[in-house]
């Protein structure tokens, strides 16, 4: 009885331990879609494609697109999009998914 006492309270602890990392990063980074979830949000209207948020940083500009993840940002959805310059500079440019306006800039 002891022993599954012991078992128990280490599984509980070892949950506690894996959830509290989790839950701090939560505050400090945004939480991110999987592509599934992100398809999902784009066809409900939650968020426009990412090839008409990428207009919102102007494509003139010559930045390549490195990465883009689709995150929540409090209640609303944003794109983080990791962008090379031509000089070789890498930005984290917000822009907001719905209506496709740049929110952090580079």
């Amino acid at each position: 009885m002891a022993h599954r006492v012991r078992i128990a309270v280490l599984l509980i602890a070892a949950a506690w331990c894996l959830a509290v990392p989790a839950r701090a990063q939560q505050g400090i980074q945004a939480v991110c879609l999987d592509p599934i979830q992100q398809r999902a949000a784009v066809l409900q209207g939650q968020a426009m494609p990412l090839g008409l948020a990428r207009r919102a940083l102007h494509p003139a500009d010559g930045d390549a697109l490195v990465r883009a993840r689709l995150c929540y940002r409090g209640n609303s959805l944003v794109y983080v999009m990791t962008l090379l310059s031509r000089n070789g500079a890498v930005t984290n440019t917000i822009v907001d998914a719905r209506e496709g306006r740049v929110i952090a800039p580079r």
